[in-house]
């Protein structure tokens, strides 16, 4: 039921465990619309990340950018992905 494309080719295994332990949040900034979005990570893997990245994208309206690139921690708030997607 994901619409968006992970394109982070360096990780093979969605069920893997992502490396941003304590992160509980994905935003989501550049895109189209005026304010950013956000959804919660519910889990501790790349699925999870996915599932939260795809949510972000979806609110936000941005049907042209749905390739998921990268995420990077907030340097304001550790609890905190900053989201990067492409086209």
């Amino acid at each position: 039921g994901l619409s968006t494309i992970w394109s982070i080719y360096e990780v093979d295994n969605l069920n893997d465990r992502h490396p941003y332990a304590g992160a509980d949040r994905v935003v989501y900034k550049d895109h189209w619309g005026e304010k950013p979005v956000q959804a919660s990570i519910n889990g501790m893997t790349w699925a999870a990340l996915y599932v939260a990245a795809n949510a972000c994208i979806r609110d936000s309206g941005d049907e042209h950018h749905i390739y998921i690139e990268q995420f990077r921690p907030s340097k304001d708030d550790p609890r905190t992905l900053i989201l990067t997607t492409g086209s």
